[in-house]
Parts: structure tokens; sequence; C-alpha cells
């Protein structure tokens, strides 16, 4: 019996538990948001039983509010709070626009003071293809490296449907993006930049680049919110991990691109396995029960 009290004791010591009411009123007076709106915080991080604890790692509980610490201090809201959003089908409001500006700003502040590089952003273009049809896009963001005569042409994406519970689904996905992003819009860009007359476009508003410069070496990248990707030479990077390239080429009040594209090539994701079935089997094993998907199944007969 002494066990089982300790077991519980300690369970106890492991979870916190707050009155819904005084952890409402807490919240609002430090930090000046409105009670309105720290209710409404609160009852949206509320798990149903149904749900992720990651992105609803509260209980409701009677009058009390209960929750782990764990599921607070190792929690990366800038991920869970966009999930939560997809689990219950609320929309982002002004969601490009947003995320557009505050990538761009961490690319620009991370970039200040940079002198060997010109760049260009959200670059609208349009050109007659071999066909005689007219092609329209734009170059979310462009960085020259002069001293290397180096290109990076950064390709921006924040995509809903990569969200999903089951993560081979999720990579499936993020895996029909890029390549989509290297069939479509690269596809476009490679062309468009062919000419270096183009390219002198690209960078006419930025008063240090140098039109004498050859045609330079140009390398695609697609940059996604939270995922990154590496098959053959595509490569997917999240938003954090191009900053943190950035820093770390940045030497000198210079970036080195050859340097830092050399590092991303020796990217590659392994992948062995993806869902191609809903549909599944299940099949005892002791006390136990496994799942397997039909498609992975063969008869022998």
């Amino acid at each position: 019996m002494a066990d089982e009290d300790d077991f519980v004791n300690n369970g106890k010591n492991c979870i916190m538990i707050f009155e819904k009411a005084t952890c409402i009123k807490v919240i609002t007076e430090l930090s000046k948001i409105p009670e309105r709106k720290v209710s409404a915080i609160i009852d949206y991080l509320i798990n149903d039983g149904r749900m992720n604890l990651l992105e609803f790692p509260l209980f409701e509980v009677e009058d009390k509010i209960i929750t782990i610490p764990s599921a607070i201090l190792v929690n990366d809201w800038q991920f869970t709070i966009v999930n939560g959003h997809y689990i219950k089908n609320i929309p982002i409001k002004n969601r490009e626009r947003t995320i557009s500006t505050v990538t761009e700003g961490r690319i620009e502040e991370t970039l200040q003071g940079i002198i060997n590089i010109a760049v260009a952003k959200t670059k609208p273009y349009s050109f007659v293809d071999e066909n005689g049809e007219n092609q329209c896009s734009d170059i979310d963001y462009a960085i020259y490296d002069m001293t290397r005569n180096i290109l990076l042409i950064i390709e921006a994406k924040w995509i809903d449907k990569h969200y999903k519970d089951e993560i081979d689904k999720r990579y499936g996905m993020i895996l029909q993006t890029l390549n989509g992003i290297f069939e479509k819009q690269i596809k476009k860009h490679k062309v468009y930049l062919s000419n270096k007359d183009n390219i002198d476009d690209l960078f006419k508003e930025d008063p240090r680049y140098n039109r004498d410069m050859e045609r330079p070496q140009i390398f695609y990248l697609a940059v996604d919110k939270r995922n990154q990707l590496h098959i053959d030479d595509r490569h997917m990077v999240s938003e954090y991990m191009l900053i943190y390239f950035f820093k770390k080429y940045i030497k000198n009040k210079q970036l080195d691109l050859s340097e830092m594209w050399k590092e991303i090539c020796k990217l590659k994701t392994k992948v062995e396995y993806i869902s191609i079935s809903n549909e599944y089997y299940e099949i005892p094993v002791n006390d136990s029960v496994i799942l397997v998907e039909k498609a992975d199944l063969h008869w022998n007969k």
C-alpha cells in the first residue's frame, strides 16, 4: 500500500494544477492582455482527450486546469499553434503577408552589413517560352555573392497540406511540394535567368550590384516555414536552417555562398517508406494488435 501511495504522490508532483479563474486572472495581470483574450487562448489550448498533447497541452477538470511542465517548456509554439489551427480547421488570416514579412525581415536582419552581396526580393517577371506562350512568375528572394560570382535563388513556401498526424503521409506531401517547386516555379526561373540582362534587371534596385560581372553560377533553394527535405539535387530547408547557414558562413562581413552551398549539397534525406494506403488489417499478436497496411501485404497461396 505504501508503494501505491508513493506512486500517486510522485505522480502528483509531476503535474501542475491551477484554478482556471485564478490562472486567467494572474496571466491577465502579468501580460496586460485583455481577460477575454486570455480566456479564449486557454480554452483554445484545452485538450478534449482526442488531440495531440503538444498542440493542446491543457486539460480541464471541473474548475481546474491540469498540465505537465514539459508540455510547456519543450513546446515549439510557432509550430504547434499552426498545427493546432489545422486540427481545428481554423483559417489563418493574412498568412502569406504575415509569414513572408517575418521571414523577409529575419533574412534582412541576418544579412545587414554584409559587404559582398546584392539582394533582390519579390521580383515579378514574364517571358515568352519556346512555344510562344507567355510565362509569368516571381522570384521571392535572390542573394548575389559578388566575391565568388554565385547567385542564390530562394523559393519560399508555407504549405497548408504539410500538416498530418502520420509522419509518413506528411513527408510524402512535402516531397510532392518539393518536386512541384522545382518542376514549376524554379523551372521558369532557370529559363528567365539564362539571360544575363534579366539578372541585371533583377538587381537593378541594389546600388551594390556590379553589372560588369560575368554570368554567375546559380543555385536554387526551396525554403519552407517548418520543413526540410533533400532529394538528389533538390533541397528544401526550414527558415531557421537558412538563417543558421547564413550566420555560419558570414565572416569578416562577407557571406560565402560557395561553402554554404557545399554543406547544403551534402544533406541527404533517406527515404525508406512512404504510406500509400489508408486501409489496414488488424493482426493480433499475443496481447497486442498490429496495424498493417493492406498494400504492404501479400498472400501465400
